[in-house]
């Protein structure tokens, strides 16, 4: 807690002073700055939540789909997941070379899931996808530990083999469980190179 206490007021205090908190040489030298007060500050803002834990009233389906690159495909199962009276919450959709790739969580009411379902799998438009549509249950209590602590984190660095393996076994060895992690690559004008990017939400069950 004093160390806690300590670290917090660092940061402030290095804000006051009108630290610059956009310089990467703040965010990846390892100083307390107001970069530092940023980072957490946006950790205190951004929540994450599992859609399947939130409404334990309606029903929960993984929506995945692969196929051919084409003009509309997310326009396409959007329309046909809303007809039918499901609501997409998390989603991640993505062009990987000449496949189009589709992953979402879809919470619908009970008495219409099937009818979801079943449009998904017949709709004709939407066979090259080969959409694939599985159930979502909530965990059992007493197999999991509540979680009581969750962290957000981004991670910056040139692109090489192996950083996703490293990062996540650091994280797996902390004892925190990724609700949601994505990468991506950029360009990095200034150095010209190619950087990976790392963002996770992960929970724990510890508070200390």
């Amino acid at each position: 807690w004093v160390a806690g206490t300590s670290l917090l007021w660092t940061m402030i205090l290095s804000a006051m002073r009108g630290g610059d908190v956009a310089h990467a040489e703040d965010l990846i030298g390892g100083a307390i700055t107001g970069a530092t007060l940023e980072i957490m500050k946006e950790g205190f803002n951004e929540t994450f939540t599992c859609p399947v834990e939130l409404d334990p009233r309606k029903s929960h389906v993984c929506v995945s789909a692969s196929g051919p690159d084409k003009t509309g495909w997310v326009a396409l199962v959007a329309r046909a997941v809303a007809d039918e009276g499901g609501n997409v919450t998390h989603s991640r959709m993505v062009r990987l070379g000449h496949e189009f790739i589709i992953l979402m969580h879809v919470s619908v009411e009970p008495e219409k899931l099937k009818t979801l379902v079943k449009a998904l799998n017949t709709d004709k438009r939407l066979l090259p996808l080969n959409i694939r549509a599985s159930s979502l249950t909530r965990r059992q209590t007493g197999t999991y530990d509540k979680p009581l602590v969750g962290f957000s984190m981004k991670c910056v660095g040139e692109d090489r083999p192996g950083m996703l393996a490293t990062i996540s076994e650091r994280v797996a060895n902390l004892g925190l469980s990724v609700d949601n992690i994505t990468t991506e690559l950029r360009m990095d004008k200034r150095h010209s190179r190619r950087e990976f990017v790392v963002s996770c939400d992960a929970t724990t069950a510890w508070s200390d």
